[in-house]
């Protein structure tokens, strides 16, 4: 007997030490947790608020910051995510509140006074992706006249109200931007993976990062052509978009 109540104390104990070393792995996990994301916005206020490991992940998120915002900044190689077929497109939705501020930036597609063809330079990108279906430089000129087709018809923008417009923009196809009030999300494009395929990073407002993207879309929109001026000579050292935009 005294052998059976001594088992069951021992058993007793070691299930308790057992517990005690659980619980105290996952107070230290969460402890360290919590410590790093301390640091993280503490030290490093540039970094990552959180990513995604491709845009069609992102989208839910984007969706539901863009409930909270006045505002829709918008960078983009091609922008097709701008008017897929869903019936729900966030995008569409948004841009149809005539009291929100919309920018829509995509590349020039007119043979300006170019010194470089960036249409050109992330068409040579896109071929040797796999499964690619952007080999030509006319596809992609094609897909961005169709995007900007579709928003001027379902979105209405009249040209006149300097917080809705949408632009040619000039330089390096970098990636995606979206800018909202309070968050910025970005999707750099890489030679070896498809635009749509790689990670998307999010930052709040108070990061360098978001304030550098919200840089970077200020001064391309200031020197950017708006789609009603294509017959404009060249668009470089002149403001074309009325001014630069509000962070």
């Amino acid at each position: 007997m005294v052998l059976i109540q001594e088992i069951f104390i021992g058993l007793i104990v070691a299930a308790i030490i057992a517990v005690l070393a659980i619980l105290r792995k996952s107070i230290l996990y969460y402890a360290k947790r919590l410590l790093r994301t301390f640091l993280k916005k503490l030290i490093l206020p540039g970094s990552i608020h959180e990513s995604f490991k491709n845009w069609d992940d992102a989208n839910t998120d984007i969706s539901k910051e863009m409930n909270k915002s006045n505002k829709l900044y918008i960078l983009a190689s091609r922008g097709n995510f701008l008017i897929s077929d869903d019936d729900n497109n966030p995008y569409i939705r948004y841009m149809n509140d005539k009291s929100k501020k919309i920018r829509i930036l995509l590349p020039d597609i007119h043979d300006r006074c170019k010194k470089q063809n960036w249409i050109h330079q992330r068409v040579t990108e896109m071929q040797k992706l796999p499964d690619t279906v952007i080999t030509e430089d006319s596809q992609l000129i094609h897909d961005i006249e169709s995007v900007i087709k579709i928003i001027k018809n379902v979105v209405l923008f009249d040209g006149h109200d300097k917080s809705r417009s949408i632009a040619y923009f000039d330089s390096l196809h970098i990636g995606k931007i979206i800018l909202l009030n309070e968050v910025g999300y970005f999707q750099p494009y890489f030679k070896e993976i498809k635009g749509e395929d790689g990670v998307v990073y999010k930052y709040e407002k108070s990061t360098y990062m978001y304030r550098w993207l919200s840089r970077l879309v200020d001064n391309t929109c200031e020197f950017a052509v708006p789609i009603n001026e294509t017959n404009h000579a060249c668009n470089s050292c002149v403001s074309r978009s009325g001014g630069t935009i509000d962070a």
